[in-house]
C-alpha cells in the first residue's frame, strides 16, 4: 500500500513520516531522499529496506536497489521522487526508527537510527 509522505521536523533533521497500516511511524530524512533521488535518476529502481537475522546483535538492517515491487510492501516517497519500500515484517522492527544518509569526510552511508535496539554493532 502507498502512503504519501506528510513533511514535518525533527530536532537537527526534517524527517518524512510513513504510517503503517496498523499506524506504525517510520521516518525518511530528507538527506535519504536527495541521495536516492541521485541514485535512481535513471533508473526505475526503489530503495529497499529490510530487517534480517544476523549480525552480532540477533538483527540486521540491510539496503538494496530493488525493482520488483511486493503487494505487500508499505511505500514511502516524496511527492514524485524516489520511493522506499519496507516489507510488514521488517517494519514491525522498524517502530519509530529514521532512515537517515550519513556523509563524513571519506565515506558516506544509509543507516537506521532505532531507538528501541537493545544492542548495536558495526556489522548491522
Amino acid at each position: 500500500s502507498l502512503f504519501t509522505a506528510k513533511p514535518f521536523s525533527l530536532p537537527l533533521s526534517t524527517f518524512t513520516r510513513l504510517f503503517s497500516v496498523d499506524e506504525t511511524p517510520f521516518y525518511v530524512s530528507d538527506n535519504a531522499f536527495k541521495k536516492l533521488s541521485q541514485m535512481t535518476a535513471d533508473n526505475d529502481k526503489f530503495l529497499r529496506v529490510k530487517v534480517e537475522e544476523g549480525g552480532c546483535a540477533g538483527l540486521k538492517y540491510s539496503f538494496d536497489l530493488d525493482s520488483e515491487k511486493s503487494e505487500d510492501d508499505k511505500v514511502v516517497k516524496q511527492d514524485s521522487g524516489p520511493e522506499v519500500h519496507v516489507d510488514p515484517f521488517s517494519l514491525a522492527f522498524l517502530q519509530d526508527a529514521m532512515l537517515d544518509f550519513i556523509q563524513e569526510d571519506f565515506r558516506e552511508y544509509f543507516k537506521i537510527v532505532n531507538p528501541h535496539a537493545t544492542a548495536t554493532c558495526s556489522c548491522g
